[in-house]
């Protein structure tokens, strides 16, 4: 266990580069509560404490919460890996990466807590799970981050597969960790 490690070495990339053609709009821009999905991550992490917080985005689609660090994704069309890529090449040198993706916004802050903790202690690419079903966010540790590549046939879940990546499975009490916001048929159940 290593008690030096804190909030402070774990860099947050939230992934916001994606068009949003299934829900008509950037899935950042969408409300709960007049709250749009990227403040309510950001609200989230900072109760946690993460303050090394970064968005990637897309051109002509520029977020806009404060305090936080903004990296274009300059090749969208290659997917989630390719703002997994540019968030990790901007943020270097952390301990470990917290990806969330901002379709995603539901987990909770208990949630945050247990996968921080867990990752500070054993630094192992930590995924949190609900009825044997993974979900989101992850943290991965900065040894796997250097080898993430732009771009990779079948994203970012092909990569860790083809690439042998154990994954350390955390169980917690959160069925939003699955709550993936696709469609406005998703997005209902929380109005």
């Amino acid at each position: 266990m290593n008690q030096q490690l804190s909030t402070n070495d774990i860099a947050v990339i939230i992934l916001a580069a994606g068009q949003g053609k299934r829900i008509g709009m950037p899935k950042w821009k969408l409300k709960i509560d007049d709250i749009n999905f990227l403040s309510i991550i950001c609200n989230k992490l900072k109760e946690v404490g993460f303050k090394n917080i970064y968005c990637t985005y897309r051109e002509n689609s520029l977020p806009d919460y404060p305090n936080i660090k903004y990296i274009i994704n300059k090749t969208p069309e290659y997917g989630m890996i390719s703002s997994i890529y540019y968030g990790i090449k901007r943020a270097s040198k952390y301990s470990g990466y917290l990806i969330w993706p901002v379709d995603h916004p539901f987990s909770s802050v208990q949630t945050l807590s247990i996968l921080c903790k867990e990752f500070l202690n054993k630094q192992n690419m930590i995924r949190p799970v609900y009825n044997n079903r993974g979900g989101h966010p992850i943290i991965i540790p900065e040894e796997l981050a250097a080898i993430i590549p732009l771009d990779y046939d079948g994203g970012i879940k092909s990569f860790f597969i083809d690439n042998n990546v154990s994954v350390q499975d955390v169980e917690v009490n959160d069925p939003d960790i699955k709550s993936n916001i696709n469609y406005k048929e998703n997005l209902a159940k929380y109005l």
